[in-house]
């Protein structure tokens, strides 16, 4: 399905031709739109694998034996033969090799200066236990309820992942990763953003040069949980019943904590000890920031 949006001065072009009124002062503003579905049988693929250069990505599981795909081509520019040529030049290539399943698409190498903005939009519905890793550049990645091994990278755009099991990794340059409802091993990263994860069931890592680091479980850690950051704040929030052997330190901040703690040594930048009787790692760490550990139900101050 294709449609296209613009505008001249005084003249009413329907539902697909709107009026815009930033363009109705000079020459007419175009936006082109280009929407295809296909779908895949999911019985001899085991990875999906997305690449994409502008736009978003949305994943979400579901119970069928087959893969659906969305594909949104969007098009913004001053000239209608313009956009209506680079709408056509950009072609998203589903490649099935093995067990594999790769979509990218090919963009044109130039294009005129009346194209102001070009993106490509996916939406995939999947089977639960399918693989995954995606690539972005620019856009957002979301994902919800899927249960094999996941990876998830972009350059500039936020990570949202809801409901996952198993192996997962979210890592950006510019954007911040939020995780919920994860259970397995999670690994978070990001340069320039925030990570927070809630209602963690399983072992974590996640670290941040320039943002602060929040982690919640809701049923104590049953692996290594390493917390890091450089300019930010750490905090992370436990059941009352935890059983860890912790390792705080920071250069310039505090360090607080609602548990009691056995520590080893003195209470300053660094502390030392065991909640309860001691159990998995816990190391949490930060340059510029403080430090807090909180009981699962305490209101953060």
């Amino acid at each position: 399905m294709i449609s296209n949006n613009h505008c001249r001065p005084g003249v009413s072009l329907g539902l697909l031709l709107l009026l815009s009124a930033a363009a109705c002062w000079g020459e007419a503003d175009f936006e082109q739109t280009e929407v295809t579905e296909r779908s895949y049988p999911a019985s001899v693929i085991r990875t999906v694998s997305l690449e994409n250069r502008n736009g978003s990505i949305d994943l979400h599981a579901w119970d069928r034996a087959e893969i659906q795909l969305k594909v949104t081509k969007r098009v913004k520019g001053w000239g209608l033969d313009q956009t209506e040529e680079i709408l056509k030049e950009i072609q998203v290539e589903p490649i099935h090799e093995g067990e594999t399943l790769t979509i990218r698409a090919v963009w044109p190498n130039h294009w005129s200066w009346r194209v102001r903005s070009a993106s490509v939009q996916y939406e995939i519905k999947l089977p639960r236990r399918m693989n995954v890793k995606t690539t972005s550049s620019n856009g957002r990645v979301f994902a919800s309820g899927l249960e094999g091994k996941q990876q998830y990278s972009s350059t500039n755009g936020k990570i949202q992942v809801q409901g996952s099991k198993g192996l997962l990794k979210a890592e950006t340059v510019n954007g911040a990763v939020e995780i919920e409802g994860a259970r397995g091993a999670i690994e978070a990263q990001t340069k320039n953003g925030s990570i927070r994860t809630r209602n963690m069931q399983g072992r974590l890592r996640a670290n941040a040069t320039n943002g602060r680091v929040r982690a919640s479980f809701s049923t104590p850690p049953d692996g290594e949980v390493v917390l890091s950051t450089i300019n930010g704040s750490v905090r992370l929030t436990l059941p009352a019943h935890t059983h860890a052997n912790v390792v705080a330190r920071t250069v310039n901040g505090s360090i607080a904590t609602d548990f009691p703690l056995m520590v080893q040594g003195k209470i300053g930048k660094k502390i030392e000890g065991k909640l309860g009787e001691g159990g998995p790692p816990i190391t949490l760490s930060t340059v510029n920031g403080r430090i807090r550990i909180s009981t699962l139900g305490q209101v953060p101050n």
